[in-house]
């Protein structure tokens, strides 16, 4: 069935796939690429899979996994699931950020400005929004608001 790969492909094949699954922060690839790695260790290599080559292949400690089975024997599938984190709040509400992308957008010299830069930027958050913002902060939001 996988006779286009060769054992020595798969070798290779496994050994970086192990490694890209632990770095990679895509979720989509990263499950992509721990299916691929299961089949190439159980099919290709015809390897019998230890817990331990489970979480390596899956990029998750023991530990981890571990845990979230006890997690799911004591609260159910439902405690697999990220907790919402609820860290500070924005101070820019949505509607704000959509003008400000808008204003961004423009000349600045509609707006009174010579070019958008942090420090006007924060001026004119303050000025239309009363929120005060440091100047390294509008830089990044500028970054960020701009899709530099």
């Amino acid at each position: 069935m996988f006779n286009f790969i060769s054992e020595n492909d798969a070798e290779q094949l496994l050994k970086n796939g192990i490694k890209e699954v632990s770095q990679t922060t895509n979720f989509r690839a990263r499950f992509r690429i721990f299916i691929i790695l299961l089949v190439i260790y159980l099919f290709i290599l015809k390897r019998d899979l230890t817990f331990d080559m489970l979480c390596r292949l899956a990029g998750y400690s023991e530990r981890s996994v571990t845990n979230w089975l006890k997690n799911l024997n004591n609260d159910g599938y439902a405690a697999l699931y990220d907790k919402d984190k609820p860290g500070r709040q924005k101070k820019l509400t949505i509607d704000d950020i959509v003008q400000i992308k808008e204003c961004l957008a423009d000349d600045p010299q509609k707006y009174g400005y010579y070019t958008w830069d942090g420090s006007s930027i924060k001026h004119f958050i303050k000025i239309n929004f009363g929120i005060e913002y440091s100047v390294r902060h509008c830089q990044r939001l500028y970054r960020e608001y701009s899709n530099l």
